[in-house]
């Protein structure tokens, strides 16, 4: 087809929507809505993977790998966790004789109360590490009024949590990016200094030389004072497996254990003096000399690990990449956008499909008195093409229109309905085009 060709059925497609505005407005505008729906939902996909998208460095930090026990039920059953669990010191002592091993730093994590000097320690939910001090969860009357609550149990109120737990290192350096202050050192022990993560900061009103009462478990005398010498970066963590009350979760979380979300670090010696208990290996961090491979480090380990009490758990940052990536947390987001992208594709098709076959049956006549004078069949087939296009291209770039706006006004108005940060990315952008142009 010559481009005089095409010019002219540019011109006959012009006349036809001239003369039948009514029913291009009305096709553009449910394109629009068709695809501003999968702007909307995969959008939040789309903030999902880039906030935590490479989260296997972030979660192991300065070290090279993680070495964590594995998780145990806890006594009389319930929900099993690591409270009871730590790393043999033997196991460590082993580790850091390997010649592949630089260093090998072991952490204690432990409950305790923590609050800002001169106010009263939050109330205490229950017995698990870094939800005791949580306030429950708001819940409007509404929302209680309209049905089950979604809920993801301790996992949930810990992911939630804002409000630290203790925990004892002695690294010389900082465990997490160093936002303000200076590290503290985990030789002098009398000095009473820690650090603590930006997140806990802010919801306990703390800034640098401020002082934290911290109250351990197994302490029965005043609480100890900590003076803030270092705010770290919040470390990101995905949120809890969810489930309807009164049912189990479908699946564990991704990364169970580890690292504790929201910290008050301090030494380890100060740390056991906190809370009132001998320390406990909670997790180490290895860091690999130059040249050394994990791979081949695990290679010599991983039978040792398996065959010591508790079995350790090795993390990576591929491995926590992998773990994150197929969490239920990415898995539900996954399913919302492919279903939302499934419905609307299917309605933009519907829609498109049928309005031009009520235009094409409509114009038959015309259509044969064009074919007889003076068109030939591709140049009829290219009319349809066209059309049908320039109606994909008007609602997909509406649909991205109205998609942003909505993003942007719901940001402001109600903060929480996007709560993660959901924006206009490439999935949006590609799976919405594909809803239009379909």
């Amino acid at each position: 087809m010559t481009r005089a060709e095409l010019r002219i059925v540019g011109k006959l497609v012009t006349a036809q929507a001239r003369q039948r505005p009514g029913r291009v407005l009305l096709t553009s505008l449910s394109t629009i809505a068709a695809a501003c729906v999968v702007v909307w939902v995969v959008s939040g996909y789309d903030a999902l993977v880039g906030q935590f998208g490479g989260l296997g460095e972030e979660y192991v930090g300065r070290y090279s790998l993680l070495l964590l026990p594995t998780r145990g039920e806890s006594p009389g059953g319930g929900m099993g966790g690591r409270g009871t669990s730590q790393l043999s010191t033997n196991l460590i002592d082993s580790i850091r004789n390997d010649p592949s091993v630089a260093l090998v730093e072991p952490v204690y994590e432990t409950t305790a109360r923590i609050s800002r000097v001169g106010e009263a320690p939050p109330p205490r939910i229950g017995g698990f590490p870094g939800v005791e001090d949580s306030p429950p969860p708001k819940i409007s009357a509404k929302k209680a009024a309209s049905g089950p609550i979604i809920m993801g149990g301790m996992a949930q109120l810990r992911t939630l949590s804002r409000i630290p737990s203790l925990v004892g290192t002695n690294s010389t350096e900082p465990l997490h990016t160093l936002i303000q202050g200076r590290w503290f050192d985990p030789k002098q022990t009398d000095r009473n200094e820690g650090a603590i993560t930006h997140d806990s900061a802010e919801q306990l009103g703390l800034k640098l030389g401020d002082e934290v009462a911290v109250t351990g478990l197994g302490r029965t005398s005043e609480p100890g004072r900590v003076k803030i010498v270092a705010i770290v970066e919040q470390p990101k963590r995905l949120p809890g497996p969810r489930f309807m009350v009164g049912l189990p979760p479908s699946r564990d979380g991704a990364l169970p254990g580890g690292p504790v979300n929201n910290a008050v670090y301090v030494p380890m010696k100060l740390a056991e003096k906190l809370s009132g208990a001998p320390s406990k290996i909670s997790y180490a961090g290895v860091v690999l000399k130059p040249g050394g491979k994990i791979d081949d480090f695990l290679t010599r380990w991983t039978e040792p690990f398996v065959k010591v009490t508790p079995p350790v758990e090795v993390r990576t940052p591929e491995k926590v990449d992998s773990e994150v990536d197929n969490s239920t947390t990415f898995e539900t987001v996954r399913v919302q956008a492919f279903s939302a992208l499934g419905i609307s594709l299917l309605a933009a098709l519907f829609i498109i499909f049928t309005t031009l076959s009520m235009g094409v049956d409509e114009r038959i006549r015309q259509f044969a008195m064009l074919r007889a004078i003076a068109l030939t069949r591709a140049q009829i087939s290219a009319m349809v093409v066209i059309e049908s296009l320039g109606l994909g291209l008007i609602g997909g770039g509406g649909g991205l229109l109205a998609g942003w706006g909505l993003l942007a006004l719901m940001t402001k108005l109600r903060p929480e309905a996007v709560a993660e940060g959901a924006a206009l990315g490439w999935w949006s952008i590609g799976l919405s085009g594909v809803c239009a142009l379909g």
